[in-house]
Parts: C-alpha cells; structure tokens; sequence
C-alpha cells in the first residue's frame, strides 16, 4: 500500500506500507546508520520515500496481547524538522489500531523522550536511566 503526502514544508514524500520477504538495507537513511528491515512476520514497515530516496522508516512488531513495539525509527538527518517522524508515526498509530491494539510502547533515549511524550506515551519505570521504556494506550480506530 502507498500514499503521497505533502509535508508542512512542501515536501512530496510517498509513504509506503511494506511486509518485506527479503531482507533489505536502508543505509542511505544516515552517514553511518544502516537500517536493516528485516523479514519478521510480525514486524510491519512505513517507508517514506522522497525524490526515490529513502528518507525515513518506522516499524511496528506484533508482541501480541494487543500490543506492538516501535522499533528502528529513523529519519535521515537532512529531512528532520520536515514533519515525516509524525506522518510516519501516525499511519503506524492508525494501522495498530486497526489491528486491534491497545497499546503501543517502546525504549526511549533521553534523546527522543520528549518527542514519545509529546505524542502522549508515558515512562514506566525509572525515569533516570538513559533508556526508558514508554507506552501509550490506543483508542479505538478513527471512522471516516
């Protein structure tokens, strides 16, 4: 499945819903950051492509009790700010409450911490460490 979206800043980027039978490598995504999307069953990939370029991935991973995993975001320093992280993230959002999701979690760097908060995801646990776990519970899916 894909979409074309315009971003905030103008940008066209086509963002696109993968189950992948062969493994693949993004390493165009960031000097020195190779993104490996693997062919797990349960993993789900949004891949957002600008201009035939890779410029961001997300995944979610099927952990089962209704909950999916976030794992392997990125997008390519070049294209930050440009509003792909939230057009991915809220297609992923979407698609695991299609699926029947109650929640949706991760592990957080300080880094990227106030960007999970800011979507409404909560730290479970000791907030100290580097790395937290957060999550967030799901609505029901949106009609039209």
């Amino acid at each position: 499945m894909s979409q074309t979206h315009t971003t905030s800043s103008g940008l066209e980027i086509l963002v696109l819903r993968q189950e992948l039978k062969s493994t693949k490598s993004l390493n165009q995504l960031a000097k020195g950051t190779v993104v490996t999307l693997t062919t797990d069953p349960t993993c789900k990939w949004w891949i957002a492509i600008h201009e035939s370029k890779a410029v961001g991935v997300v995944c979610a991973k099927d952990m089962g009790n209704g909950k999916y995993r976030m794992k392997s975001d990125i997008v390519a320093p070049e294209y930050r700010g440009e509003g792909i992280y939230r057009l991915l993230s809220e297609q992923r959002e979407e698609w695991c409450k299609e699926q029947g999701a109650t929640e949706l979690n991760c592990f957080s760097s300080s880094y990227s911490r106030s960007t999970f908060e800011h979507q409404g995801y909560i730290i479970e646990g000791d907030d100290t460490k580097d790395n937290v776990f957060m999550k967030k519970q799901l609505d029901k899916p949106t009609t039209d």
